[in-house]
């Protein structure tokens, strides 16, 4: 495997991470729209005061 398609695995796995999480978080808060359930993930990777800082502007 070439240095490129590991990168492409990498960013591919990734992708599929980011909708298996949120996805989750879709089954646990259905109620949830789709930019809260963003707004939910990126609180689970960075925090709730990096969110706070991106909804407060």
């Amino acid at each position: 495997m070439t240095g490129e398609q590991r990168v492409l695995a990498a960013l591919a796995m990734a992708d599929e991470a980011r909708e298996i999480s949120m996805s989750g978080i879709r089954a646990r808060r259905p109620e949830l729209s789709d930019e809260q359930v963003r707004l939910e993930w990126l609180q689970l990777l960075h925090g709730r005061e990096f969110v706070e800082r991106l909804t407060t502007r």
